[in-house]
C-alpha cells in the first residue's frame, strides 16, 4: 500500500484517511494504546514520505483504536465494528453475523417482494412465516428510530386517511398512538418527564438512579413532541406530550444560566438541589459528556426545527445565543467537540455532523450567508455514515418545514392560522409529505460531489401575517402590467436580472418560473429560460451561452428566492443535467392549489396544468398552440414565441393570489 501527502503541511484529511485504511486491512495488528506498536506496523506495511506525516497517521489510528473500543466510531465498516464488540464480549464467532453470504437475512414474504421490486434479487434472503397480531410482543420504545416512525405515520394518516386496500381506515395513525404510547411507558421519565437515556434506565441501585435522572440532549426532538400532542386520538396521550415538550423546553432554556454560550452537553443530570446541570466528567460515553460532543452535535438542528415549525419565541434567545457562539468557532468548520463554558475547541478536525446543524440553525434565523459558508464547508469534509445521515435527514425536515409554513401561509386566513395552531400544523404535516414524495419521485442522478440540496427553509417570525398580505391581495385589486426583457447575451442577463431580483419582498421572495427547448427524436438542451416577477418579465436565449449567468446561479441556489410554477422540479432537474447546476428553494404551484383550494381540487396523483388553473382562477385561457414545438433555439424568437414564452411564467406569479379566494368553492 502507498501512501502519497502533499508537500509541506500535512493535511488532515490526509492522516484520517491513510488512519481508516490501516485500520480496516491491519486491524488485528494494531493496538488502541501502543502508539510505537502502530508506528512499527505502519512502517511494515506502507511507504510514508515523511516522519512527520508516519507519526500523524500513527498518532490518529492509535485514538481511532480507542474509540472503536468505546463505541461506533464514523468511516469504519460496521462489520469490523460488531466483530470488535463481540470480542469484547469474549464472543468471537467465525463468521460474523453481518456476513450475508454465509447467514442469509430473515424476511417475510411482503419484504421479500419489496426487495424484489427495488432489484435486490441478489441478496441472499430466507423468507420466514408474518408475524401475526397474536405473536406481537409488548412494545418497548428504541426513541429516535420510534420518533421518526411515528411522526412519519402521523404524516401519512394527513395524507391517506381514508387507508388503502391493505391498511383501513385510520391505521397509520393508530400504529402511530400505539408508537406513542410504548415511548411514553418506557423512554419518557415519569416524573421530570424528559426523554431517559433509554427503556433500559432503572433506579436498582445508586448508579442506575444517577442514570436514570438524566438525558441526551440530541433526544430533545421538540418538533415530533409537538405534532404527537397535536395528533395523538387519545385526548390524555395528547396532554401528557404537551406536558413532554414543555419540560423539555424548559429543561434546555434552563442552561442558559448554567453557561452563557448557548450550547448543551452531551448529557444533563437532574439534582433536586440546583436541578439540570451538565455531566461531570464521564457520565456514560466519554470524558466529555459535558460538553458538547458527538450526541449534542445534533441538538442546533434539533431546537432551530423546532422553532422552523412552531415560531416558539421562547426558544430564540438560545438559538441566537448558540448561534454567536458556533460563529467563533472557526465556523463553518465546526470542531468536533467544544468546550462547553467558552466554547473552545476539544479537537483539530471537523466533521459533517457538526457543520451541518450549525448551518441549518444559521438559516433557520435568518443568516442565508452563513448558512451558505456550512453548506460549501461539507464538500471540505470526508464523507461518513453518520454526518451524511444527519446532512440528509436536516435537508428533508428542512425542506418540510419551509414547504409547510409557505403553503399555510398562502392559504389560512390570519386569525384561524394564529388562534388555531391545530389547523397550522395540518398544513405543515401535509406540506411535509407532499415534499418528501415529490423529492422521491425526482430520481434526479446522484451528484459527483456533494452540493446544494433540493430545501428551503423558514421565514423570519411574522411569515404567516406578511406572506398573505403579499399573496392575497385585496380582490380586483389593479396591477399594472410587467415589462417584457427579452435577452440573448450574458452581459444583459447580469446588468437586468439581479436589480429585479433585489427588488422582490424580503418575505417569500418568488418568480415564476419556466423553460423551452425543442422537441425531436432527442431532447434538446434547454433553449430559453424565462423569469417573471411583479413587475418584469425575462425572456432568456440560453443557447446562446454556453454556461449560466453568475446572477442566475446565484438566484437558482439562493433558497430564500422560491421559484414558481408547474411540474417546477422537473424544470430544476432540467436545468441540473443541462448545466451541472443544483437548485434550491423550488415551490410547486400545482401543490400549492390543492392546498388552498381543496374543495375544487381533492387529492390527485397527477398536477394540475398551468392551463387549468389559469381558466379557473384568472379567466383567461393559456393557448398551447404551435409555438410550444417552435424552434427555440432560433434567434431572434417570434413575437409569437415570445408571448407564448412569458405568460407562461407571469401566470405563475398571478395566480396564487387568487387562490385563497376561492376556498370552497363547487368543483368543475
Amino acid at each position: 500500500m502507498g501512501l502519497t501527502a502533499l508537500q509541506g503541511r500535512v493535511r488532515t484529511k490526509t492522516t484520517k484517511r491513510a488512519a481508516r485504511v490501516l485500520i480496516e486491512k491491519y486491524y488485528p495488528r494494531l493496538n488502541p494504546v501502543d502508539f510505537q506498536t502502530n508506528k512499527k506496523v505502519i512502517d511494515e506495511v506502507a511507504i510514508i514520505p515523511s516522519k512527520r506525516l508516519r507519526n500523524k497517521i500513527a498518532g490518529f489510528t492509535t485514538h481511532l483504536m480507542r474509540r472503536i473500543q468505546r463505541g461506533p466510531v464514523r468511516g469504519i465498516s460496521f462489520k469490523l465494528q460488531e466483530e470488535e464488540r463481540e470480542r469484547k464480549d469474549q464472543y468471537v464467532p467465525e463468521v460474523s453475523a453481518l456476513d450475508s453470504s454465509v447467514n442469509p437475512i430473515e424476511v417475510d414474504p411482503d419484504t421479500e417482494e419489496m426487495l424484489h421490486n427495488l432489484g435486490f434479487d441478489n441478496l441472499p434472503v430466507t423468507v420466514t412465516a408474518p408475524i401475526t397480531a397474536q405473536q406481537l410482543p409488548e412494545r418497548k420504545g428504541r426513541y429516535v428510530p420510534d420518533i421518526d416512525i411515528a411522526t412519519a405515520l402521523f404524516q401519512a394518516q394527513r395524507i391517506w386517511p381514508h387507508g388503502s386496500e391493505r391498511f383501513p381506515a385510520g391505521a397509520y395513525r393508530n400504529e402511530a398512538a400505539r408508537i406513542c404510547d410504548a415511548l411514553l411507558a418506557h423512554c419518557i421519565h415519569p416524573h421530570l418527564l424528559v426523554p431517559l437515556l433509554g427503556d433500559w434506565c432503572d433506579t436498582d441501585s445508586k448508579e442506575n438512579r444517577r442514570l436514570y435522572d438524566s438525558t441526551r440532549s440530541s433526544d430533545f426532538i421538540l418538533s415530533s413532541f409537538l405534532l404527537f400532542h397535536m395528533k395523538h386520538p387519545d385526548p390524555h396521550a395528547r396532554a401528557q406530550w404537551q406536558r413532554v415538550l414543555e419540560s423539555t423546553l424548559q429543561v434546555a432554556l434552563s442552561q442558559m444560566q448554567a453557561t452563557k454560550t448557548g450550547l448543551l452537553a452531551d448529557f444533563l443530570v437532574y439534582d433536586g438541589r440546583h436541578g439540570w446541570h451538565p455531566a461531570k466528567g464521564k457520565h456514560l460515553e466519554s470524558k466529555h459528556d459535558g460538553d458538547m460532543s458527538w450526541n449534542a452535535c445534533r441538538t442546533p438542528w434539533r431546537l432551530a426545527h423546532y422553532y422552523a415549525v412552531s415560531g416558539d419565541q421562547r426558544i430564540l434567545p438560545l438559538l441566537q445565543t448558540m448561534l454567536k457562539t458556533l460563529m467563533g468557532c472557526q465556523f463553518p468548520a465546526i470542531p468536533a467537540g467544544l468546550r462547553l463554558k467558552d466554547g473552545k475547541p476539544l479537537v483539530d478536525y471537523s466533521s459533517r455532523a457538526f457543520i451541518a446543524p450549525a448551518g441549518y440553525l444559521a438559516y433557520a434565523l435568518g443568516d442565508g450567508a452563513s448558512h451558505m459558508m456550512a453548506i460549501r464547508a461539507l464538500d471540505d469534509e470526508e464523507a461518513d455514515y453518520f454526518g451524511d445521515s444527519i446532512d440528509l435527514v436536516i435537508a428533508e425536515e428542512a425542506m418540510a418545514a419551509s414547504v409547510g409554513l409557505t403553503v399555510l401561509a398562502l392559504c389560512a386566513d390570519h386569525a384561524n392560522a394564529t388562534n388555531h395552531p391545530s389547523k397550522r400544523l395540518d398544513a405543515i404535516a401535509a406540506a411535509t409529505a407532499d415534499a418528501v414524495s415529490e423529492k422521491a419521485a425526482l430520481r434526479m442522478p446522484p451528484p459527483s460531489a456533494p452540493s446544494l440540496p433540493f430545501y428551503t427553509f423558514r421565514a423570519p417570525t411574522g411569515a404567516i401575517e406578511k406572506a398573505v398580505e403579499m399573496w392575497a391581495p385585496e380582490h380586483g385589486a389593479h396591477v399594472s402590467a410587467p415589462r417584457l426583457h427579452y435577452l440573448t447575451h450574458r452581459h444583459d442577463v447580469d446588468t437586468l436580472v439581479p436589480p429585479a431580483l433585489r427588488s422582490l419582498s424580503t418575505l417569500y421572495r418568488t418568480v415564476g418560473l419556466d423553460l423551452e427547448w425543442e422537441f425531436g427524436l432527442h431532447v434538446g438542451r434547454t433553449a430559453v429560460m424565462q423569469l417573471a416577477t411583479a413587475t418584469d418579465i425575462f425572456v432568456i436565449q440560453l443557447s446562446r451561452m454556453s454556461t449560466l449567468p453568475t446572477c442566475l446561479v446565484d438566484m437558482l441556489q439562493d433558497p430564500t428566492i422560491h421559484k414558481v410554477g408547474v411540474a417546477v422540479q422537473q424544470d430544476l432537474t432540467k436545468l441540473y443535467r443541462d448545466f451541472k447546476i443544483q437548485s434550491a428553494g423550488g415551490l410547486e404551484l400545482s401543490r400549492v392549489a390543492g392546498e388552498l383550494d381543496a374543495g375544487r381540487w381533492p387529492k390527485r396523483r397527477t398536477l394540475i396544468s398551468l392551463r387549468e388553473l389559469c381558466v379557473t382562477y384568472l379567466k383567461q385561457d393559456l393557448d398551447k398552440g404551435p409555438a410550444r414545438i417552435s424552434a427555440w433555439t432560433r434567434v431572434p424568437l417570434t413575437d409569437t414565441q415570445l408571448a407564448y414564452a412569458a405568460s407562461d411564467a407571469d401566470a405563475a406569479t398571478r395566480a396564487p393570489s387568487q387562490f385563497a379566494y376561492a376556498q370552497g368553492a363547487p368543483g368543475p
